[in-house]
């Protein structure tokens, strides 16, 4: 934490981040991976592990008076399902990722984005959006191969 302090006060950094750390295989160490300003997914992880990530937020900006924050659950995750599933694809395709090893990565996750069964509104938004995106870009395909082709294409060849 000192470290992340350190880098983010030398930039001049104003705001919310959120220190992402793995641990050495060897010394078992926390190391530096990265400082990031993802909001949604820090206050995802936040709640998901307990600490009442968004409501403390809110309370804080708003100057409403805080109560010890709660005990974090560790073991707790968030994931993002659709930045997941090129690595999951690909790693399963490579054999190093059964179908009920990628599933039992999930075990833990909390929080899956948009995706939430209580409030469906925006994960159906965003599948609209990427199926909108793909029509397009598929329009977009054929119009291009269509450009490109002879006008004489389909005519057949005369011997």
């Amino acid at each position: 934490m000192a470290l992340a302090k350190r880098l983010l006060e030398s930039t001049g950094f104003v705001g919310l981040s959120s220190l992402e750390a793995k641990r050495h295989a060897v010394t078992g160490e926390p190391v530096l991976t990265e400082i990031n300003v993802r909001v949604p997914l820090n206050f995802g992880l936040g709640d998901a592990s307990g600490v009442e990530a968004s409501w403390r937020s809110y309370a804080a900006l708003a100057g409403l008076p805080l109560d010890r924050q709660p005990e974090q659950r560790y073991g707790r995750k968030v994931a993002i399902p659709w930045l997941d599933a090129r690595a999951v694809r690909t790693r399963m395709a490579r054999g190093e990722l059964s179908a009920t090893g990628a599933l039992r990565s999930y075990r833990g996750t909390r929080d899956f984005g948009v995706l939430n069964v209580r409030d469906p509104a925006p994960g159906i938004a965003l599948a609209s959006q990427a199926l909108g995106d793909r029509a397009a870009r598929r329009r977009t395909r054929r119009a291009a191969a269509a450009a490109t082709r002879s006008p004489y294409s389909d005519l057949a060849p005369t011997a």
